[in-house]
């Protein structure tokens, strides 16, 4: 199943009816339309892996950070029999234990409070998802071990981070050289431009498969000047064509990698 999130509208079907309160987006339009960018290009690279048969067992998966369970629905919907999601929130697991947690004779999704730094490595998984999380803890080179650690041989990981070498990003660097005050989160997010990403996985033992990205010229005040315009659409569509392909992936505000074990 590939999921393809209609940004004006929340009723095209039940997955995207709830996106909304599962997500608590409220009135934030810059992380509704962010966040969805995120989910269809993960979607799209999903499917696109299956298709091409470079995942190899569906038994198992693991989402690092899982938030709210939104991408543990769609790597159970895509075919993995057994998804485990965990989150350092105790209200995000909440919220997915109770929206996404399902168990049958085919089909298992759970959640559990877990420190991605702190990972319980007994158990490998086939596909390991880690997105917008280790810009965020005190020490990322764990969980990259951690990764490795609970990667099969054989198994398919996607990790993506912030990009530092994007027009958002470098327009609030350029803000806060003037004076504009940024907050801890905001500054977490800016620590990564996307070749020091790609080298801490490279040196961390792992192939780099392929990169992309999604998103190379929304921030706030463009999405304001621009959602709800007749041409919204056709330039969200552009903008997240372009940011897929080399070498515009790499100035996406949101860079991912899909890697495995050399």
């Amino acid at each position: 199943m590939f999921y393809q999130i209609d940004y004006e509208c929340d009723d095209g079907n039940p997955f995207q009816g709830f996106l909304n309160s599962v997500c608590g987006y409220k009135q934030d339009l810059s992380t509704k339309i962010l966040h969805r960018k995120r989910l269809n290009l993960f979607s799209e690279i999903l499917c696109d892996l299956k298709s091409n048969g470079i995942i190899k067992n569906f038994d198992s998966a693991i989402d690092i950070g899982c938030g709210a369970g939104i991408y543990s629905k769609i790597l159970s919907d895509v075919g993995f029999a057994r998804v485990l999601g965990v989150d350092i929130s105790e209200d995000g697991i909440e919220i997915a234990n109770r929206t996404f947690s399902m168990k049958d004779e085919k089909k298992e999704i759970g959640f559990m409070v877990a420190d991605a730094q702190n990972l319980d490595r007994s158990i490998a998984y086939d596909f390991i998802l880690c997105t917008e999380v280790i810009e965020h803890v005190d020490h990322p080179e764990r969980v990259i071990e951690g990764i490795n650690g609970l990667l099969k041989e054989d198994g398919i990981a996607i990790v993506s981070m912030p990009n530092l070498i994007s027009l958002p990003y470098l327009a609030t660097l350029m803000a806060s050289k003037m004076g504009r005050k940024i907050d801890s989160d905001m500054r977490s997010h800016m620590k990564y431009p996307f070749y020091k990403t790609i080298g801490l996985f490279r040196r961390s033992g792992f192939e780099i498969i392929k990169s992309s990205g999604t998103n190379l010229i929304f921030n706030t005040p463009i999405l304001r000047l621009l959602y709800g315009k007749a041409s919204f659409s056709a330039i969200n569509e552009a903008d997240s064509s372009f940011s897929r392909r080399w070498p515009f992936l790499y100035f996406s505000q949101f860079f991912f990698l899909i890697i495995r074990k050399k």
